[in-house]
């Protein structure tokens, strides 16, 4: 019985070993125009500072250097493909990153208030807007107090949507679709 405990716990205790794959990293630093947009009914603002430094760290991973682009300069529309075409604008950057996210609340759920954040992630080559690689996704996140709102949720997603904007990248650059 020792023998079959010790055996599963040795067996649990590698896979805590396991890791992803690493980034695909570029082998010299390449810049990257990025905008980080919270969309609101009223309008679009940047993502929380939490949120854009786990991106950021994201992309060093892959040796890209973002220059962060503010939302209003993408102007007033609401069209990832018109935001991209206006991000593309920005000289001397051969990538274009694009990231949209939307936070809802979802429900009360056993004493917890459950927001979703959503987001679209979209990549392309500054030259070819047209042809852009793009991942759609939600976080759901749990949140403690009633007086946490959108800024909170977005935090909790920031590991998961600078993940997931990640593996874009490295599809992308692996030339997968």
């Amino acid at each position: 019985m020792v023998l079959v405990l010790f055996s599963l716990l040795l067996a649990l205790g590698g896979f805590g070993c396991i890791h992803g794959t690493e980034p695909l990293r570029l082998a010299t630093p390449v810049a990257m125009a990025a905008a980080l947009v919270v969309d609101h009914p009223d309008g679009a603002e940047p993502v929380p500072a939490s949120v854009q430094d786990r991106l950021l760290l994201e992309l060093a991973k892959r040796n890209l250097d973002a220059r962060l682009v503010a939302p209003a300069a993408l102007g007033n529309t609401r069209n990832t493909r018109q935001r991209l075409a206006q991000l593309a604008q920005t000289p001397e950057v051969p990538w274009v990153l694009l990231l949209e996210t939307r936070v809802e609340y979802y429900e009360l759920l056993q004493g917890r208030f459950r927001w979703i954040v959503y987001a679209r992630a979209t990549l392309a080559r500054r030259e070819d807007p047209a042809g852009a690689s793009e991942a759609e996704f939600e976080v759901p996140v749990f949140l403690s107090y009633d007086h946490e709102k959108e800024p909170a949720a977005l935090r909790e997603a920031a590991r998961v949507l600078a993940e997931r904007t990640g593996a874009l990248i490295d599809n992308v650059l692996a030339g997968r679709p």
